[in-house]
C-alpha cells in the first residue's frame, strides 16, 4: 500500500507542473527467432517507455498483431515479488493485459518480462507481430510499438529402425534349488544387451549374463536390446528359487501285505515325484500304490522319499517286515468282534491283526449316526487304550474300553442294544500305523 501511495503522489506532482505529454514505448526492430521446443521466451527484453520523470502507468495491454492462433500462441506475465502489476491472458483473443497503477520503471520491469510460447507441432516457417501499448497515469494511451517474431517448427526427425527384441537361449529352469542363474541372449549384429533383475534399473549385461545368490522366492529378469541409441520391447522371464526339501511322506492306512509281497501306499506335497527302495537296492521313480510281488521269506525295508519341481530331496520314510514261512495273513487290520456286552462302566474290545507284533491298540467309540462308518458324526461315548509289553509275535489283546457318562446314559436307555461305531487304531513294531472303523451293537450285560 506504500509503494501505490509514493507513486500517486509522484503522478499528481508531474501532472501539477504540466508534464502531461503520453509516454512513448520503443520495441527492438531486429525479429526474435523463435524454435518449436524453447517453451517460454521473452519477447523483448531491450523495450523502453519513456514519459515525463516520476509518472505514473495506469495499466499495459500487449496483443498479436498479425499471425495469432488460439490455443497455440501465448503471452505470459510472470508473477512478482509485490503484487503491484498484476496480469491476465485470453486465450481466445490472445491479448494479454496488465493491471495496477506504478512507475514508469515498474512497467518497463514488467513488459520486458512478457513471454512468448508456441506449443503448434505442425512443421513450417510462420511470421507473428506482438505490440505493447501503455496508458498513462492521466488516462492517456501511448503509441502502439511492435515486434516481429519468427517461429520455425522443423520436420520432425525420421523414426529410427525397429530394434528386435533379444532371444532368451538359456536360462534357468523355471524352478530351481539353485541360487545363481546363468543366462544367453542373441539378437541382431552390432547390438548390445541391457539387463534388470527383479525391477532394478537396467544395466549393460552382454550376451551371456549371471546373477548370483539370489534369495528364496520367485524372480524376475528383463532384457532387452539396443542399437544406434535405440532400444527394443523387453523380454521378461520368471522363475523360483526353491531350497527347501519336502516333508516325509506319510504312509496310507491301506498299505497291505501278501504273503510273498506287499502294497505300499503313500502320502506327499503336491508336486514333485516320488523315488522308492526295496531292502539293499537303490531309488527309482515311483508311484503310490508302490507293489511287490515275489519277495522272498526273510527280512525286507522299504523306503520312500519325494523330490520336488525344484530338484530337493526330502527325507526318508522307512518300514520293515518279514516274510514268513507260514506267509502273512492277506490282511492285517484290527478286527473287533461285531456285538459287546458291557459290564456296567467298561466294555472288553479285542483288539487282533494278522500280521507283524502288536506294541498298542487304542479304541474310541461313537453313537453310530447313520453313513459309512467312516463318516458317522462324532458324538464320542467313550474311549480305551492298551499297551503291549511283550514285542515277539503278540498278535491279539483286549482293551477296556471306558464309557463315559453320555454312554452309559444312552445305554441304560436302549439295553436291548446300542448301535456304535468302533474307531480302532493299532501300531505294530515293524508295520505302519493301522486304523479302521466298524459299526458294533453294546449290549448291556
Amino acid at each position: 500500500m506504500g509503494a501505490l501511495c509514493v507513486s500517486l503522489s509522484a503522478a499528481v506532482a508531474a501532472f501539477a507542473e504540466g508534464e502531461d505529454d503520453p509516454p512513448v514505448v520503443t520495441t527492438t526492430q531486429t525479429t526474435l527467432a523463435y524454435s518449436g521446443g524453447d517453451g517460454a521466451k521473452v519477447v523483448d527484453p531491450g523495450l523502453a517507455i519513456a514519459g515525463p520523470q516520476g509518472g505514473s502507468v495506469l495499466g499495459a495491454v500487449v496483443d498479436f498483431g498479425s499471425g495469432f492462433m488460439a490455443g497455440r500462441d501465448r503471452l505470459a506475465f510472470p508473477e512478482q515479488d509485490e503484487e503491484i502489476i498484476a496480469g491476465t491472458f485470453n486465450e481466445d483473443t490472445g491479448v494479454l493485459t496488465l493491471e495496477g497503477l506504478a512507475t514508469l520503471e515498474d512497467y518497463r520491469g514488467a513488459l520486458r518480462s512478457v513471454t512468448y510460447e508456441h506449443t503448434g507441432t505442425e512443421p513450417g516457417v510462420t511470421a507473428k507481430t506482438v505490440r505493447f501499448q501503455v496508458t498513462d497515469g492521466s488516462e492517456q494511451s501511448s503509441n502502439i510499438a511492435s515486434r516481429s517474431i519468427q517461429v520455425t517448427i522443423p520436420e520432425p526427425e525420421p523414426e529410427a529402425p525397429a530394434v528386435p527384441r533379444p532371444v532368451i537361449e538359456s536360462a534357468p529352469a523355471t524352478q530351481t534349488n539353485d541360487p545363481d542363474a546363468a543366462f544367453a541372449f542373441s539378437g541382431v549384429a552390432g547390438g548390445s544387451f541391457e539387463c534388470s533383475i527383479d525391477d532394478s534399473d537396467f544395466t549393460p549385461c552382454g550376451a551371456a549374463a549371471s546373477f548370483l545368490g539370489l534369495a528364496e522366492g520367485v524372480h524376475e529378469l528383463r532384457v532387452r536390446q539396443v542399437k544406434d541409441g535405440t532400444r527394443s520391447d523387453v523380454v521378461g522371464f520368471s522363475w523360483t528359487v526353491d531350497t527347501v526339501a519336502p516333508l516325509k511322506p506319510e504312509f496310507d492306512p491301506s498299505t497291505s501285505l501278501s504273503a510273498t509281497g506287499a502294497a505300499f501306499a503313500f502320502l506327499g506335497e503336491p508336486g514333485g515325484a516320488f523315488q522308492c527302495a526295496l531292502d539293499d537296492g537303490p531309488f527309482t521313480a515311483c508311484v503310490s500304490p508302490q507293489v511287490y510281488t515275489g519277495l522272498d521269506i526273510g527280512d525286507h525295508r522299504f523306503r520312500v522319499r519325494q523330490v520336488d519341481d525344484a530338484g530337493n530331496t526330502g527325507p526318508v520314510a522307512r518300514l520293515r517286515w518279514a516274510i514268513l514261512e507260514s506267509g502273512p495273513a492277506s490282511s492285517f487290520l484290527p478286527s473287533p468282534s461285531s456285538s459287546l456286552t458291557s459290564g456296567g462302566r467298561t466294555v472288553d474290545v479285542d483288539c487282533a491283526i494278522t500280521e507283524g507284533s502288536l506294541k498298542w491298540c487304542a479304541v474310541r467309540a461313537y453313537l453310530d449316526t447313520g453313513g459309512t462308518a467312516g463318516a458317522s458324526k462324532r458324538v464320542k461315548i467313550g474311549h480305551g487304550k492298551k499297551r503291549v509289553r511283550a514285542r515277539n509275535d503278540v498278535l491279539k489283546t483286549t482293551v477296556k474300553l471306558v464309557l463315559n457318562k453320555r454312554g452309559r446314559r444312552a445305554l441304560r436307555r436302549h439295553p436291548e442294544g446300542l448301535d456304535v461305531v468302533l474307531k480302532i487304531t493299532a501300531k505294530s513294531y515293524l508295520l505302519p500305523k493301522l486304523r479302521e472303523a466298524r459299526r458294533a451293537t453294546l449290549v448291556s450285560g
